[in-house]
């Protein structure tokens, strides 16, 4: 092997100090070292160890991606007639025969382990029965590396166990909204509830102000005319009723109305004022109320007139 390039620029070794194979010493030129080491070229930042007739392996970053392998027979009687062939273990699948050529050029390599293998024959075509192998190690990128990996891991971990957390804890907030949703639903029913309870009493209140008189606390007209239906009903019914010899004659009920009108109230208010006429009426009333029976209804008609509604029972 008589030189490594990377990017088309020699690389130079960190120990320049040459010793050639004893069995060709005698094939030596008086210029081999200049041949192997030329300090006056423009040459690569990348250094190896030792000279690359020493070099056993080469360690490369994934961005030194173009490198070549230059090698040589050390046989000169007539060295265009030397043939070679080369062959990288782990890329190539054959050996490539590149007659007279002397190098050998890779690009863009995975990372991985491979092998270089060169191989001479000498101006008669005899193969030379010794390989030469250079081991290549190609490193990957730090996104590539072991670490790299676990750091993926770690984060794919953390990130499944942040999104399973997060859905928990996104599950937890929901159910305890809803419990808290469900109580004020509970809480608002309840009010609500209340609400219509109080509204049943102050319409049942409206309704029984509605149909009751102000004044002498008597029933008015619009509560007689909402009930006397019934009434009037049950008696037709009572007399519309067939009679056979077989049956019992039943007890036929009636309804009586009088109407009672106030004589001479008028005066009584302009003589002694509306205020005391009220109280003659809340006392005409009181007096009816207690003359006449639970079952007979006292209505205030309007004005001075009281109606009263007496059911009878004729045999």
């Amino acid at each position: 092997m008589t030189a490594f390039y990377l990017f088309n620029l020699p690389v130079k070794a960190n120990n320049t100090h040459i010793t050639y194979d004893p069995m060709a010493e005698e094939d030596i030129p008086d210029n081999a070292e200049e041949l192997l080491d030329d300090s006056e070229s423009p040459a690569s930042d990348f250094t190896l160890p030792q000279a690359i007739t020493h070099t056993k392996a080469i360690t490369l970053r994934h961005d030194q991606s173009v490198f070549t392998f230059e090698f040589s027979l050390l046989n000169f009687d007539v060295a265009e007639q030397n043939h070679y062939a080369y062959k990288l273990t782990g890329f190539d699948e054959d050996w490539t025969y590149s007659k007279t050529r002397r190098t050998a050029t890779y690009t863009n390599l995975d990372s991985g382990e491979y092998v270089f293998q060169v191989r001479a024959t000498n101006n008669e075509g005899v193969w030379m029965k010794q390989e030469l192998t250079i081991a290549l190690s190609i490193l990957p990128p730090w996104w590539a590396t072991w670490w790299a990996y676990m750091i993926y891991l770690f984060t794919f971990m953390f990130s499944f166990l942040g999104i399973i957390y997060s859905q928990y804890a996104k599950r937890q907030f929901v159910e305890t909204q809803n419990r808290l949703l469900e109580d004020k639903i509970i809480e608002r029913t309840k009010e609500l509830k209340i609400k219509n309870n109080e509204l049943e009493v102050a319409y049942r209140n409206m309704e029984d102000a509605s149909y009751s008189d102000q004044l002498t606390g008597l029933r008015n007209r619009r509560y007689l005319y909402n009930t006397i239906a019934l009434d009037i009903a049950k008696v037709v019914r009572g007399y519309q009723e067939p009679v056979t010899p077989e049956s019992t004659p039943a007890t036929k009920e009636s309804l009586v109305f009088y109407l009672i009108d106030i004589d001479h109230f008028k005066s009584v208010n302009d003589q002694y004022g509306h205020s005391n006429g009220d109280v003659v009426l809340k006392v005409i009333a009181d007096i009816l109320v207690e003359t006449c029976r639970d079952s007979d209804l006292v209505i205030r008609w309007g004005g001075r007139r009281i109606l009263d509604c007496l059911p009878i029972c004729f045999a």
